[in-house]
C-alpha cells in the first residue's frame, strides 16, 4: 500500500486526477470523473490488471472500473462507502485519506450521477459497460 501511497503524493504533487502504475508504466490523467479509466480500460482492458492506482475520488463506478481492469491496490483521498465494498469484495487492497457515505456530484445538489448509475450493479462488466455507454 506504500507503494499506492507514493503514487497518490505524486498524483498531488503534479495536480493530476489518477495515476495507475503497472510493470514501470505510468497512466496519468488530469480529467475529473471515469473518463479516463474508461478510455484505459477500451484502450487495453487489462491495462491496470496487478497494478496500483491513486485517485483523488473514488466513488461505486470508479471502483467498479478498477476491479474490472484487475487493478491490485488503491488509493483514494476520498472514497464513498459503496466503493470501498466494492473494493474489499474483490479483495482489491484499499486505503483512503477520507471515508464518506457516497460522493457528491459537482453541483453539490446530491449523490454523483455515475455512482448512482451503477448503485444496484455487482458485475464489474456490465458496469463498464453502462458507464461506458453513458459517457461515450
Amino acid at each position: 500500500m506504500e507503494e499506492a501511497k507514493a503514487l497518490y503524493a505524486l498524483l498531488e504533487n503534479e495536480g493530476l486526477t489518477c495515476v495507475v502504475s503497472r510493470d514501470g508504466a505510468l497512466f496519468r490523467s488530469e480529467e475529473r470523473g471515469v473518463r479516463p479509466l474508461l478510455h484505459w480500460l477500451r484502450a487495453d482492458p487489462a491495462f491496470c490488471r496487478g497494478g496500483l492506482a491513486a485517485d483523488r475520488v473514488v466513488g461505486k463506478a470508479a471502483a467498479m472500473l478498477f476491479v474490472y481492469g484487475g487493478i491490485r491496490a488503491v488509493y483514494a483521498g476520498v472514497v464513498s462507502e459503496p466503493a470501498l465494498a466494492v473494493l474489499r469484495r474483490a479483495g482489491v487492497e484499499a486505503d483512503y485519506g477520507k471515508l464518506v457515505p457516497y460522493i457528491i456530484n459537482r453541483d453539490r445538489t446530491g449523490r454523483c450521477p455515475m455512482e448512482t448509475l451503477v448503485l444496484e450493479v455487482d458485475d464489474p462488466a456490465e458496469a463498464f459497460a453502462l458507464l461506458d455507454r453513458k459517457v461515450s
